[in-house]
C-alpha cells in the first residue's frame, strides 16, 4: 500500500490582513507555455518558458487589466473517496469595461482557445491557473446593461480541470514572461 503525504502543518489563528480581490491578469496561449520549473517543495513555480505564434521567448503572457473589485479566482476540490481520487476545477472571472473592438476581439479568441492565466491577488501574490490543462471559456457576456448602474462590457468565466490546486508563481518571472 502507498503511504500518502499527511497532513503535517500547524496553522495558527489567522490575521484579519487577508484581502480578497485580483489586481492584474496575464494570459497565455496554453500551447505557447512550453516548460515548467517547480522549487524544491512543489509549492512555487520559479520557471517557466514559451514561445508566441512569431517564435519569440519572451513576452508570451498578455496583460488584461481589470477595476478594483470586478474579477476574482476560485479554485474548487471534487474528492472521491471510493474512487480515490481528488480533482480540482480552477474558475477564473474576468470582467473588462466597454465595448470597443479590442475587447469585442478578446471575447472571440477567447471563446476558441485553451490558455493558462496568471493573476495578482490585492496583497501581491501572483498565481498561475491552467498551467497543467488549460483553461476555457465556459461562460461569457458582451453586454451593454439596461440601467445607468448596470455594467457594459465583457464578462467572461474560464474553467479548467488540473489534478493540483492553483500553484504560486515567483514574481521575479513576471517581468519576463509578460508583454510589456
Amino acid at each position: 500500500m502507498a503511504t500518502c503525504l499527511k497532513f503535517n502543518k500547524t496553522i495558527a489563528q489567522a490575521c484579519r490582513n487577508s484581502t480578497p480581490g485580483i489586481v492584474d491578469f496575464w494570459i497565455a496561449n496554453f500551447a505557447d507555455v512550453t516548460t515548467v520549473a517547480y522549487d524544491a517543495s512543489e509549492t512555487q513555480i520559479i520557471g517557466i518558458t514559451g514561445t508566441t505564434v512569431s517564435g519569440s521567448t519572451s513576452g508570451f503572457f498578455y496583460k488584461v487589466s481589470v477595476n478594483k473589485e470586478s474579477s476574482g479566482f476560485v479554485d474548487n476540490s471534487e474528492i472521491s473517496i471510493p474512487d480515490g481520487r481528488a480533482s480540482f476545477t480552477p474558475t477564473v472571472t474576468i470582467k473588462i469595461p466597454g465595448m470597443d473592438s479590442d475587447t469585442r476581439e478578446i471575447f472571440k479568441s477567447l471563446a476558441q482557445a485553451t490558455v493558462a492565466v496568471i493573476f495578482k491577488t490585492t496583497s501581491g501574490e501572483y498565481f498561475i491557473a491552467g498551467v497543467e490543462n488549460g483553461l476555457d471559456m465556459s461562460a461569457g457576456t458582451l453586454s451593454t446593461g439596461v440601467s445607468r448602474t448596470d455594467f457594459k462590457g465583457l464578462e467572461i468565466t474560464l474553467t479548467g480541470f488540473e489534478s493540483e490546486p492553483v500553484i504560486s508563481i515567483a514574481s521575479a518571472l513576471i517581468a519576463d514572461i509578460t508583454v510589456a
